[in-house]
């Protein structure tokens, strides 16, 4: 008997004597859907043909953060985080984090990237983040803490001067913080 075989995925031999498929795939499926091949075995008899799928997994996808400690503050845009990704991999089709991330704060749910601007001062917290694609999936682990603004005193309001035995009152304005903000009077009497 012949034996002949479509297209192999790259790495695999296919040995036209016996009709075996044999060998070691090195370029996964992107998509993880079988790509369908198609054997023909022929002899005296005739010929004889099998459509089949051959799926090579890709790698569950790996998945790290330059740092795994973020520190923000309240109300300030982040630059955005980057993940990394090593090996080949299928793309990543869902990325999440547990316990979610500060308020404000978003999970790029293809990317993992973290960006945003926390609304809320919170607590330090540790979150698992995981990555999946149709091989599998990986969690790290990240830890992050959202700081109070640190007020910014931005302005003066009156003259500045003060005359003994008269009452005088300047306003003290407050330009940013976490806390909210009351204008401060300050009076002096003599």
């Amino acid at each position: 008997p012949a034996f002949t075989m479509s297209s192999l995925p790259s790495g695999m031999l296919f040995d036209t004597t016996n009709g075996v498929i044999s060998g070691t795939p090195n370029v996964p499926s992107f998509t993880c859907q079988p790509v369908s091949m198609t054997g023909t075995m022929t002899d005296s008899g005739g010929t004889a043909t099998c459509t089949f799928g051959m799926t090579v997994k890709p790698l569950p996808p790996t998945l790290q953060y330059a740092q795994d400690e973020f520190i923000f503050t309240h109300r300030k845009k982040i630059a955005e985080v980057t993940a990394s990704y090593g090996g080949a991999c299928a793309p990543i089709t869902n990325c999440v984090a547990s316990p979610a991330l500060p308020a404000g704060v978003v999970l790029n749910p293809t990317t993992c990237a973290i960006s945003g601007t926390p609304t809320e001062i919170g607590r330090c917290q540790t979150h698992m983040i995981t990555a999946s694609n149709c091989a599998g999936s990986v969690t790290v682990t990240v830890n992050t803490c959202v700081n109070a603004v640190a007020p910014n005193m931005c302005a003066v309001v009156g003259n500045g001067r003060m005359t003994v035995g008269k009452a005088a009152s300047l306003e003290i304005l407050v330009d940013e913080a976490s806390d909210p903000i009351t204008h401060n009077a300050v009076t002096v009497k003599s």
